[in-house]
């Protein structure tokens, strides 16, 4: 219970966690996959709260597809990576689903937080990490013919992965065209 300037007010707990969507939590994406979250934010009390922000930018990595709210008034504004609701009850569990892509390799860590308008004296729930190890797709084989003649133009390609860079080396005496 606070006292400030003659106003009483109760103190609430808001509760956030941040989950991967996926049948293995170890999986290893790969450049290019579709990736899901799914945040879950809760009241545990003793008062409802109003206002409930929920912020959620997704980190260099990952680019924003699709998201799904619980609550069909309160979607999820993408751009500021703001997910408001206008109240949370004692108890009630609302979710947030979102869907990005798999941008470029390496470790990525998605973090999650609530905040509500009435003060919570229990900030150690009111924060969420979700992460994942992205790796590059298989490129596959080299196309192209295995046997050559002398003089003659030959074509070989690969399979693009985004995020790679390429380097070709070629015998001393072909020419690299384009």
């Amino acid at each position: 219970v606070f006292l400030n300037s003659s106003i009483l007010s109760l103190p609430t707990d808001l509760n956030i966690t941040k989950t991967k969507v996926a049948e293995d939590p170890a999986k290893k994406y790969a450049v290019g996959d579709l990736v899901t979250f799914k945040i879950e934010i809760n009241n545990l009390g003793p008062i409802d709260d109003e206002v409930v922000m929920v912020r959620d930018v997704l980190p260099a990595g990952l680019s924003y597809v699709s998201s799904t709210s619980s609550v069909a008034s309160s979607p999820y504004d993408a751009a500021n990576g703001l997910w408001i609701l206008d109240e949370l009850k004692v108890g009630e569990v609302q979710t947030l689903t979102i869907n990005a892509r798999a941008t470029m390799a390496g470790y990525i860590v998605n973090t999650a937080t609530v905040a509500g308008s009435t003060v919570d004296e229990n900030l150690t729930n009111n924060k969420s990490d979700a992460d994942l190890c992205v790796v590059l797709s298989d490129a596959g084989q080299i196309q192209g013919p295995v046997a050559v003649c002398a003089g003659s133009t030959n074509t070989y390609n690969i399979k693009q992965i985004a995020g790679a860079t390429y380097t070709w080396t070629v015998p001393s005496d072909w020419v690299i065209t384009a």
